[in-house]
C-alpha cells in the first residue's frame, strides 16, 4: 500500500484492533504541529465546527474530524478542526477568519455568499429527532410539538424555525445543558440529530430518555470553504467520492458510532 505523509491511509480489517490504533496515532499526528516546518501557510487549512461528539471531539476522532483529516490529507494539507458555538463557527467562517466549515445544510451560500459548498455531502444523512420521557408523544410532524414545552441548542436555525408556535421554547448552549435540562423536567422535549443525543445520554448515564420516532427532519450536511479557498471545492468533492467508492467513510463511522454510542 502506497503510504502518504499526510494521508490517512486505513487497512480495511474491520476486525483488527491494530486498524483503530492507526486511525488515533495518524489523526493525532496530522494535527500536531509539525516539527520540521516544512509546510506553508498554504498547505494549512482551518475548518470550524459547531457539532458535538460524535462528530466532533476534543480528541478529533469524532466522525467529521477524521473524515476532514483524510480528506485534505489527500491533498496534501494539514487540517486545524476549531470547535466553536454554531453562530460564531459560521460568522468565522463566514468572514474568512476560518477557511471553511464543517456539517451545514446544503443552501447556506444563498445568505452567506463568501461561502461555496463542496457539492459531495460529507454526511448522507444526518436525522433530528426528538427526545423525551413520554414515549407517547408523536412526531410525525413539527406541528405536533405545539402542545409542548421545548428546548435545543442555540444557533440551530431549523429548530428555530420549526418551534414557532410551541408552548415554550428554551435555547440552550450546549447539547450536554440541553439533556440536563430535560432531564431535571424543565422541558417536555429535546430537540437534537439523533447521534449527538445520543452520545450524549450515554456520557451524562441518563437512561430514561428516549428517541421519538419518526424523524422530524433528515438531511445530507456538506463542507463550506470560504471564498479565498474556493479553488479546492470541487477536488474536495472528487476526493469525498473516492472514500465513500473505497470504504473510508463507511468505516469511520462505522468506527465511531462504536465507539460514541455502543451500537
Amino acid at each position: 500500500m502506497k503510504s502518504n505523509k499526510f494521508s490517512l491511509r486505513v487497512c480495511f480489517n474491520r476486525t483488527s484492533l491494530l486498524s483503530l490504533f492507526i486511525v488515533a496515532f495518524v489523526a493525532g499526528f496530522l494535527l500536531a504541529p509539525p516539527l520540521s516546518g516544512d509546510l506553508s501557510a498554504t498547505h494549512r487549512i482551518v475548518i470550524n465546527s459547531s457539532h458535538s461528539p460524535p462528530y466532533s471531539t476534543p480528541q478529533r476522532d469524532g466522525y467529521f474530524d477524521l473524515l476532514l483529516i483524510e480528506a485534505f490529507g489527500r491533498l496534501g494539507y494539514l487540517v486545524q478542526i476549531n470547535n466553536l458555538p454554531a453562530m460564531r463557527s459560521l460568522a468565522d467562517a463566514a468572514n474568512g477568519v476560518a477557511d471553511g466549515e464543517i456539517g451545514r445544510e446544503l443552501g447556506l451560500d444563498h445568505e452567506f455568499h463568501t461561502l461555496k459548498p463542496v457539492p459531495e455531502p460529507a454526511l448522507e444523512r444526518r436525522e433530528f429527532v426528538a427526545f423525551s420521557r413520554n414515549v407517547k408523544i408523536e412526531t410525525k410532524d413539527w406541528s405536533d410539538l405545539e402542545p409542548y414545552h421545548v428546548a435545543y441548542v442555540e444557533g440551530l436555525q431549523l429548530f428555530a424555525n420549526n418551534t414557532k408556535d410551541a408552548r415554550s421554547v428554551t435555547a440552550l448552549r450546549s447539547t450536554d445543558i440541553l439533556f440536563r435540562f430535560l432531564d431535571m423536567d424543565r422541558c417536555d422535549i429535546a430537540l437534537s440529530a439523533r447521534l449527538d443525543g445520543m452520545t450524549t445520554l450515554r456520557k451524562l448515564g441518563i437512561k430514561d430518555v428516549h428517541v421519538l420516532e419518526p424523524p422530524l427532519e433528515a438531511t445530507p450536511m456538506y463542507l463550506y470553504l470560504h471564498d479565498n479557498r474556493k479553488n479546492l471545492v470541487m477536488p474536495l468533492a472528487r476526493i469525498l467520492r473516492e472514500m465513500k467508492e473505497d470504504g473510508t467513510i463507511d468505516f469511520i463511522k462505522s468506527q465511531v458510532v462504536e465507539k460514541y454510542i455502543g451500537i
